[in-house]
């Protein structure tokens, strides 16, 4: 009896290793909805800048979605006279969010670096 008890145990075990080991979890990519945030936090930023002098004003953007990306609130800043032919606008870097499971936590953090630009949307 103690023979049979102890395979049956030994055989639920196996069944339930052979199960969870092949099982690979696809995260569920969500289509953000009104009001959706990210709800997991940012990692530390891969660089700090100095907002470059002259700069007319700025800004932070509203953390939001754009394109199905999650983009916290960054540093925006606008010039009268471009510090770099033909760019006005120097953007702060930030992590951004490009996968999310339908809870609100970042699968995949994407870091933006600093950059000059054009013009900027705001989203």
């Amino acid at each position: 009896m103690k023979l049979l008890l102890k395979a049956g145990i030994l055989s639920l075990i196996l069944i339930i290793s052979a199960c969870t080991s092949h099982r690979t979890e696809t995260p569920m990519v969500m289509v953000p909805s009104e009001g959706a945030v990210i709800v997991s936090p940012m990692p530390a930023p891969r660089q700090v800048t100095v907002v470059p002098a002259g700069y007319t004003q700025c800004m932070y953007s509203r953390a939001g979605y754009y394109n199905n990306v999650w983009v916290p609130s960054h540093k925006i800043c606008h010039y009268r006279r471009a510090p770099v032919p033909g760019k006005l606008t120097w953007i702060d870097g930030y992590w951004a969010c490009s996968q999310y499971d339908v809870v609100g936590r970042c699968l995949y953090w994407d870091w933006r670096p600093s950059r000059w630009e054009r013009t900027v949307v705001y989203y």
